[in-house]
């Protein structure tokens, strides 16, 4: 008897925690609403970028997701990582401002798609060869002005475990610019083992998502910087094999399941 009410208890104070941190959240996109509408305006690209990262750091805190980017950034070039949910975008903000390539779906979220699409997120509309064929042009004319442009290359998202194949296409982009690519391995943790707790794939909805992260206690976030690849000489296919190879292996050492 003591056990179950023990475990009310628990789950009572946890699911109290829950509704307090996405409160937080709440409040948080909303000051982001506030923040494009009026401060943006008035800042250069610079600016803009150091005060979006830190409303990720923040947002990320009231999550009480502890986060860590171990490796160096590009300054200039176009990234590659593994999806595994809409958290992927915050937690690479808050290591390094970036342009995102995004799913058309996302510009239709309430608030969120148009706060993104105000920050500069280019989308992309998911199965379409020609919709990414002229995504890789946005994206070669934003890396030859020197943006850091970050696309996740599955086109979905997955639990995390493993990296699904890669869609050439968008890393036509790096080519034509001449820029180099580098991939990123994402993880999620928990209590010092692999967590699926972040996973934003299959039915799951983004309300869905949102409590799950926020009932999660101790989430951690792991954003691992490969080496940058050299992408003149080589054809985007050989470069998105290698670029797949290179974070599957790293999410795999990573979790621990080799």
């Amino acid at each position: 008897m003591h056990s179950k009410y023990q475990r009310f208890q628990e789950t009572l104070l946890r699911d109290l925690r829950a509704i307090f941190r996405l409160l937080r959240v709440g409040l948080h996109v909303l000051w982001a609403t506030v923040l494009v509408s009026v401060v943006f305006p008035a800042l250069g690209q610079y600016q803009r970028d150091r005060l979006i990262q830190r409303w990720a750091k923040q947002l990320l805190d009231m999550l009480s997701i502890e986060w860590l980017a171990e490796g160096e950034a590009m300054e200039v070039g176009l990234c590659v990582a593994n999806h595994i949910s809409w958290l992927d975008i915050i937690v690479i903000t808050a290591s390094m401002p970036s342009t995102f390539l995004a799913k058309e779906e996302v510009r239709r979220w309430p608030l969120i798609g148009w706060i993104s699409a105000q920050i500069g997120t280019c989308y992309v509309q998911r199965g379409s060869r020609m919709a990414a064929y002229r995504s890789a042009d946005t994206m070669t004319s934003l890396l030859q002005t020197g943006r850091r442009v970050v696309v996740f290359p599955e086109g979905t998202s997955s639990d995390g475990r493993d990296v699904l194949p890669f869609h050439s296409a968008l890393m036509q982009s790096a080519i034509n610019a001449r820029v180099p690519l580098q991939p990123m391995a994402l993880c999620y943790a928990c209590a010092g083992g692999f967590s699926d707790a972040a996973a934003y794939y299959g039915n799951t909805s983004l309300a869905q998502s949102l409590w799950r992260i926020a009932r999660t206690p101790a989430l951690q976030a792991h954003l691992l910087l490969l080496s940058p690849m050299d992408t003149q000489g080589h054809d985007r296919r050989a470069l998105s094999t290698h670029a797949r190879a290179h974070i599957r292996q790293t999410i795999l050492e990573t979790s621990g399941t080799v």
